[in-house]
């Protein structure tokens, strides 16, 4: 929608993955800031000690090409990277797997100084990150 009106409170993630999903814009149909706890969202459930809880991903972009992509973002230094973020890292690459033959991909995009990284590994392991090493993360690229 143009203009697209979003929230002015979220976060420094939120907003360069906007700005940098807007300079690839050749490449993108559309994209979509997604909501959370409505029934009209796009949500992805998951369980957590026997309790079932919907995760609700930061952005859907559709793409020239035809992919789908699903990705949550996250400032570096955002609290729950340990927890709950691993829960739907982990959760959101089961979806795709799941869903794999209708061209879906996605991941976890995080902000680090003025870069945006993106992780879509099957498992999760943040604690390589606490030590400073982000072999498992890649510039995020169209």
């Amino acid at each position: 929608m143009k203009p697209c009106y979003l929230h002015k409170d979220r976060s420094e993630a939120e907003k360069a993955f906007e700005n940098f999903v807007e300079e690839n814009g050749s490449k993108v149909v559309w994209w979509l800031k997604n909501g959370e706890n409505k029934n009209d969202c796009f949500g992805i459930k998951y369980n957590i000690n026997n309790e079932i809880h919907t995760f609700y991903p930061d952005y859907l972009v559709q793409f020239v090409d035809g992919r789908f992509g699903i990705f949550e973002t996250k400032d570096q230094n955002y609290g729950d990277v340990m927890t709950t973020t691993k829960i739907k890292a982990e959760r959101l690459q089961q979806y795709i797997t799941d869903e794999k033959k209708k061209g879906i991909f996605g991941g976890i995009v995080v902000k680090k100084g003025n870069q945006l990284l993106f992780n879509d590994l099957p498992k999760y392991n943040w604690n390589k990150v606490e030590n400073n090493d982000w072999s498992e993360w890649k510039p995020l690229d169209f």
